[in-house]
This record gives C-alpha cells, sequence and structure tokens, in this order.
C-alpha cells in the first residue's frame, strides 16, 4: 500500500511539473496588475491536493517563451493530505492575449509547477 502511494504521488508530480525555465520580466507584459476578485482554488494533483490563490493584485514577475507570471500578493496554500503549506506562485497570461488561462506555484528548489484554469477568476485589468 504504502508503495502504491509512493508511486502515485510520484507520477502526480512528474505530471503538473514543468520543464521550461523562465526569467524575470524583460519585455512589455500586456497588462500592469490583474486584480484578482475573490480568492478561487485549483486542484494541482492527481490525489485531488488543492492549491488556495488569493484574492489581491497580481503583479508580472516573470516571463517565458509561452507568457507572462503575475505573482499573488500573498502565499498560495496548497492543501494536501489536510496539511497547509504555503508556496509562491500566480497566474500565466499567455502571450497575445489579456485573460489568465493558467496557474504556476514554485516549490523550494524553483521547480515550477503549472496547470489550466477551468475558467478565470473573477478579475479587472489595469494598465
Amino acid at each position: 500500500m504504502k508503495k502504491t502511494y509512493i508511486i502515485i504521488v510520484s507520477l502526480s508530480a512528474i505530471l503538473i511539473t514543468g520543464c521550461t525555465s523562465f526569467g524575470p520580466i524583460s519585455s512589455k507584459p500586456p497588462e500592469s496588475v490583474i486584480a484578482v476578485k475573490s480568492p478561487f482554488n485549483v486542484t494541482v494533483s492527481l490525489l485531488g491536493d488543492t492549491a488556495k490563490f488569493p484574492a489581491g493584485e497580481y503583479h508580472p514577475l516573470y516571463e517565458d517563451d509561452s507568457g507572462y507570471y503575475f505573482q499573488a500578493p500573498a502565499k498560495i496554500i496548497i492543501v494536501s493530505l489536510g496539511i497547509p503549506i504555503p508556496s509562491d506562485g500566480g497566474i500565466i497570461v499567455e502571450r497575445g492575449s489579456k485573460e489568465p488561462t493558467r496557474w504556476f506555484l514554485l516549490d523550494n528548489n524553483s521547480f515550477k509547477r503549472t496547470g489550466s484554469l477551468k475558467r478565470p477568476p473573477s478579475y479587472e485589468l489595469i494598465p
């Protein structure tokens, strides 16, 4: 049973961990701020772990070839097996778009985990 659990957790990590590297903003993002109006949750693993994203102003901090990464105003709380774990992260706006369509999390080793937002949170774009 323990071995099966370890395999499932490992596969979940592989499926949601991205390999794309990203760096500080070096080009103009589509907006200066994305003001998320209310907190929202996303599922971040096959085991049903959730991440609670806060309301507030998300500012562009990173970019890569696919888009811009807007940092959350406070820690995202990942709830895994009932244990809350704070993490950095935020939302992603793909290049050529103004709507957030993905989320991201950073762990202590700077690995990036991302996933699709089933629907964007309630937000306002601030130029």
